[in-house]
């Protein structure tokens, strides 16, 4: 039986390649806009919590991981991240029954660790 709609290992690859020169296209329009900077960082306000949680944003631990390396409420963080990932500064993803979340494209283009360690005085970690 023939399968005409199966995708093909050379098509994911041409994807995916079509998708990376897409974001160094966006990542180079949003660094020469400083009002997306600008943006990026008004998520944060003075909230120094939501700062510790972007910057402990490893891509590697889950939501339980995060609340007791930061030592905060569950809630907390979870309400963190959700709006991380609302605004669009990190990404989520499935692993089992939990969500990883990490740092995207825009952690590069925007310098947002580096502007909240300095603001918030901040460790790398949070």
């Amino acid at each position: 039986m023939d399968e005409p709609d199966r995708i093909t290992q050379d098509q994911i690859l041409e994807i995916r390649a079509r998708v990376e020169e897409i974001n160094h296209k966006l990542g180079f329009m949003l660094s020469a806009t400083p009002k997306a900077r600008e943006n990026a960082y008004a998520v944060f306000g003075n909230s120094r919590n939501l700062a510790r949680i972007y910057l402990a944003v490893d891509g590697k631990r889950t939501l339980d991981q995060l609340t007791s390396d930061l030592n905060m409420h569950k809630q907390d963080v979870s309400s963190g991240l959700s709006l991380l990932w609302k605004e669009g500064l990190v990404d989520r993803r499935s692993s089992g029954r939990n969500a990883i979340y990490s740092k995207n494209q825009f952690e590069k283009i925007l310098r947002i660790s580096r502007y909240l360690k300095t603001q918030f005085n901040l460790g790398a970690n949070g």
